[in-house]
């Protein structure tokens, strides 16, 4: 027979069972339902621990995956951060600062840069198109160039070098160039050549001075200064002045003297573009200024110490009023004008004046070069024409 309470096997006849000791007796219909329900209970709660245990076995290779995803991640920034020397939140965070100030740096030099770039790309297109304009200039001086060199072709059969032992071939080239370029410009302001050919000649015996002979319209120069472009210049301009109006370079009146220096050192510092006049001569006259004379004076004709009549000193007075002139009203028009006036110059009793009258009287810009004159002490009287 079988215990009702805990179920172990007992022979037939017994009365209490030999496992619990509980009574045999056949169990009374309450007793079966309580004994069914707890084996139904029993086998209830294995089945829900059993659920809970699969549950909690599942849930934690679950956080042990997590824990692995996260903290091996974790653990390698760990690593890193503390390479770079981050051991603490506030390391972490100075660092984190730190980045961020030089990721502002940067995109400040970046703004920068571009806007350099910018700048740097608007100078480029403004230098294209000076570079543009340039080269439409280019072009037309070429023109200009071809004309010139056509001119000089012409004019280069007027002047000869008589061969000095001084004059070596460099020498010569340099001097030819210098008369050259100097008659192409006397010939665009008016002059027109009227001699077959000036003989230039090198003395190596003459020293500090240049000569121009009316005789054989020749130009002698000192060795010393053959390289002074304003003494070579002014000595042309003296051929230039006397083939242009002969008349006046013969007149034994003082005044044609100075004008005609005046002339020489106007036209000659014009061409150059340099007032001063003739500063290898002045080095080798151990001269204190740096020049002979200049044209940036403010000498005045009335003045008449024996230095200031002397003629070429009455020339850089007469040079100083041609000199304001052209920063008056233009070297171009001033050249014209000076060498027009020249040509149609006839000498009156009150000579310096009447030059001066001449000038004005054939300048548009009469009252301005009227002016001038009156300003340093040269009263031209009523305006008349030549």
């Amino acid at each position: 027979m079988e215990c009702h309470h805990c179920q172990a096997a007992n022979p037939d006849g017994k009365r209490y069972c030999g496992e619990c000791g509980a009574q045999l007796t056949a169990p009374s219909l309450r007793e079966q339902i309580d004994a069914a329900l707890n084996a139904r209970l029993k086998d209830q709660k294995v089945v829900e621990v059993e659920v809970t245990e699969a549950i909690v076995n599942r849930l934690t290779g679950w956080a042990k995956m997590l824990a692995y995803l996260i903290g091996v991640p974790l653990v390698l920034l760990g690593s890193a951060l503390g390479f770079l020397g981050v051991k603490t939140y506030l390391d972490f965070s100075t660092l984190s600062k730190q980045a961020a100030s030089r990721v502002a740096e940067f995109e400040q030099m970046t703004a920068r840069q571009d806007e350099a770039l910018r700048k740097r790309a608007e100078g480029l297109k403004a230098g294209f198109a000076d570079i543009e304009k340039e080269l439409e200039q280019t072009k037309a001086l070429s023109s200009r160039v071809e004309s010139l060199t056509k001119e000089v072709r012409q004019i280069r059969e007027k002047v000869g070098f008589e061969q000095s032992s001084a004059l070596t071939p460099p020498i010569q080239k340099e001097l030819e160039a210098s008369i050259y370029q100097f008659q192409a410009y006397m010939e665009r302001i008016g002059y027109r050549s009227k001699e077959g050919v000036v003989k230039v000649h090198i003395d190596p015996k003459y020293k500090s001075n240049t000569i121009y002979n009316l005789t054989d319209h020749s130009i002698t120069l000192a060795e010393n200064i053959m390289m002074d472009r304003h003494s070579l210049l002014y000595t042309y301009m003296m051929h230039v002045l006397q083939a242009t109006n002969p008349s006046l370079t013969s007149s034994p009146n003082s005044t044609v003297g100075a004008v005609s220096s005046g002339l020489g050192d106007y036209f000659s510092a014009s061409f150059l573009n340099d007032p001063r006049i003739s500063p290898v001569l002045a080095k080798e006259l151990s001269l204190k200024q740096p020049y002979i004379r200049t044209l940036e004076n403010k000498r005045r004709f009335d003045d008449q110490t024996k230095e200031s009549t002397e003629v070429h000193a009455r020339g850089e007075t007469w040079g100083g009023a041609f000199w304001e002139i052209r920063g008056l009203v233009g070297q171009e028009a001033t050249d014209r004008l000076l060498f027009k006036a020249w040509t149609e110059w006839r000498v009156a009793g009150d000579s310096d004046a009447s030059f001066a009258r001449t000038l004005i009287g054939l300048s548009s810009s009469g009252n301005v070069v009227r002016d001038v004159f009156v300003k340093r002490g040269l009263a031209p009287g009523p305006q008349t024409k030549p």
